[in-house]
């Protein structure tokens, strides 16, 4: 076919742009390829399934657009190196899963998720709704292993018994502006399926996506080097973001968190057990359990709100709103400047260390600042037995807590304290308490210069 395009520019008004040129039309066509050219109907009751991977392996490299329908697919799609998928936005596009896809099969899966090295790459999916049909899957809905930059962006997941998304031993990956509802399976006593699911990935961010009403977390992730940020999560099983202890070097900011409920195991807003973790910005409230769970050393918990944790006493009848807890010791921890409200009543106002082992190190609390809560013991730091008792563990300027104005720790050498502390700054007046002094040794010490560590003098021997 040589027909010719005309030389129109729409934008203004039919005019001919400069520089523009005549083409022949099925080059011109040829340059976006449509699930149709290939036979799919999308009319919902039509299985598309063949015409889809036709159209994808002649799309590997390039876009493959889907119009605005529903393509019902009776097995799995797969998606070739290189390609883009675009639909007419997820309220116009959807694809179906089929009946014969429950239990074995994804609806969605990459060319070659168990490949050594990476040979999918540059696979965009932008604009289409993935509709489980309330079935189970073998991991998401939609599906990618062994993927080198990988972005989803503008999609809805939804009515998976399983997971939403799942992606695997993949990097560089952006999860961005989607919809996460009805994933994950009510019925289970374990592990009953993340909408977004991530394991053994590098250099990840999930941002600004939506997830509500979901019978499992929203955020399972076990990938090294993620950004989670700007989300919102609302009315959700379990806890809300959960991060595995294999991964670190984690940032978790800006994230709206407003309801978690208890189906098997924990229920916290945030379950953290990643190393070098900074969580900072998020809004939490409504939790089962603790606002935080944090299981490993190296974190900032700093500027978040926190309203009303606590809410399953017969479940978990003393969460604080903050726990550290681990089997084995945690060290340089630094929570700060949060605003904490409406909290049940647990023995304690903030963190409390526990499990067997679990020998507090460098945890600095200050600068918090709690109402409307009632607690009965007063205590800003408290630890679950002797055995768990911290070794230079700080507490001070936390307003409305008993010792909101006093530092209550145990030993600190004032000769060391640069080494115990590290970069941590002591406000003038701050004090410190020796709980293991003995007759002759100083009872504590009394900061005389402000600084890191500052300047400490003997409050006097015992």
């Amino acid at each position: 076919m040589t027909t010719l395009i005309p030389k129109i520019d729409l934008k203004n008004g039919g005019t001919t742009p400069a520089g523009a040129i005549n083409r022949p039309f099925n080059e011109k066509l040829a340059e976006t390829i449509s699930v149709k050219d290939f036979g799919a109907i999308g009319d919902g009751t039509t299985d598309d399934t063949i015409a889809i991977n036709a159209a994808l392996v002649a799309a590997e490299g390039n876009e493959l657009y889907f119009p605005a329908g529903t393509y019902l697919c009776g097995d799995t799609i797969y998606v070739y190196n290189g390609t883009k998928l675009l639909g007419a936005g997820f309220g116009a596009t959807t694809i179906l899963a089929g009946a014969a896809l429950g239990g074995s099969k994804n609806l969605i899966l990459n060319k070659n998720p168990s490949a050594v090295t990476f040979l999918d790459q540059n696979i965009i999916v932008d604009g289409i709704f993935f509709d489980g049909n309330n079935l189970s899957f073998p991991s998401g809905i939609v599906t990618f292993g062994k993927v080198k930059n990988l972005l989803i962006q503008n999609c809805k997941f939804a009515n998976s018994h399983y997971m939403g998304l799942a992606v695997s031993a993949s990097t560089y990956i952006n999860i961005n502006n989607n919809i996460f509802t009805a994933t994950g399976n009510p019925a289970v006593t374990a592990e009953g399926g993340a909408a977004i699911w991530m394991d053994a990935c590098t250099f990840g961010s999930i941002q600004n996506n939506n997830f509500n009403n979901l019978n499992w977390s929203a955020i399972y992730g076990m990938c090294t080097r993620l950004i989670i940020d700007g989300n919102t999560i609302t009315n959700v099983k379990e806890s809300a973001i959960y991060i595995n202890d294999t991964v670190s070097f984690i940032a978790i900011t800006n994230n709206i968190i407003n309801g978690t409920v208890k189906q098997n195991i924990s229920a916290y807003g945030l379950e953290i057990s990643c190393a070098y973790t900074v969580i900072s910005g998020n809004s939490i409230s409504n939790t089962a359990n603790c606002f935080i769970g944090m299981g490993a050393s190296d974190a900032t918990i700093t500027g978040n709100t926190m309203n009303q944790c606590g809410t399953d006493q017969a479940s978990f009848p003393e969460a604080p709103p903050i726990v550290l807890s681990s089997s084995t010791p945690i060290t340089n921890v630094v929570i700060s400047d949060n605003v904490i409200i409406n909290f049940a009543t647990p023995t304690v106002a903030l963190v409390v260390g526990n499990g067997v082992g679990n020998l507090l190190q460098k945890i600095v609390v200050s600068n918090n600042i709690y109402s409307g809560n009632t607690f009965t013991s007063g205590k800003t730091l408290s630890f679950g037995s002797p055995a768990n008792q911290g070794n230079a563990c700080l507490a001070f300027n936390n307003i409305g807590t008993v010792d909101s104005q006093l530092v209550v720790f145990d030993t600190l050498i004032p000769s060391n304290a640069s080494s115990q502390f590290y970069t941590t700054y002591f406000p003038q007046g701050s004090q410190c308490w020796n709980s293991v002094a003995t007759v002759g040794q100083p009872k504590g010490w009394t900061c005389t210069v402000t600084g890191a560590p500052g300047t400490w003098a003997s409050m006097g021997n015992l």
